[in-house]
């Protein structure tokens, strides 16, 4: 009887482990979500600031300002400006974080460049005049010449409760509420608009 021969399959090993290029983009998506979640806050934060300034303002100008609107109206905007700033710091960590993990990945990690539109325009003048339209904008403008007299005012140091230092104080409390009021209303319900427009052509395309 003829001995057959039994070969055995070589023993197999453990699955291969995740490359370390994937593992870097799968990080890398983690945190592009959480840089969305932290812009979300930041832009809500700053949206309640500028509520805060406004309200603060007419609460000292209605109550006095050692009433408790004014001082409950100014702890939410530190607290607000406070947010906000932690959720800048943590968007600026997550960029660099970022970086750091696309140049362990490699180039397939990066994100595709995006070019600029042909017929957008780009400046300070051009960003603002699309935010909040040129009426607006010319209304800001007149609004941070108030600020500015206010502060050179300041600067000059009036005696308390002279008509200089009144002076500042109302042109800076204009200035000010002004803005803020229309920041809310005008410049971050545009910036909402146009953010949705792009996220949607984004998904289009």
């Amino acid at each position: 009887m003829a001995n057959t021969e039994v070969t055995k399959a070589p023993p197999q090993g453990p699955p291969p482990a995740r490359s370390s290029r994937g593992a870097a983009a799968a990080l890398r998506g983690l945190l592009t979500r959480a840089a969305d979640a932290v812009v979300c806050c930041s832009v809500g934060a700053l949206w309640m600031a500028n509520a805060a300034c406004a309200a603060l303002i007419a609460a000292r100008r209605a109550f006095g300002d050692d009433s408790r609107a004014a001082a409950v109206a100014r702890g939410l905007f530190v607290a607000m400006v406070l947010l906000e700033q932690s959720a800048l710091l943590i968007q600026a960590w997550r960029s660099r974080k970022g970086d750091e993990i696309g140049e362990a990945g490699g180039e397939a990690t990066r994100p595709a460049a995006q070019g600029r539109l042909p017929a957008e325009s780009t400046g300070p003048r051009a960003c603002l005049n699309g935010f909040c339209g040129p009426v607006a904008a010319r209304v800001f403008r007149v609004l941070w010449v108030f600020l500015a007299v206010a502060l050179v005012i300041r600067m000059l140091g009036p005696a308390k409760g002279s008509c200089a230092a009144k002076v500042a104080s109302v042109l800076g409390d204009i200035g000010c509420f002004l803005h803020a009021v229309m920041d809310c209303s005008i410049v971050f319900t545009n910036y909402v608009v146009d953010r949705l427009k792009r996220e949607r052509n984004t998904l289009a395309s």
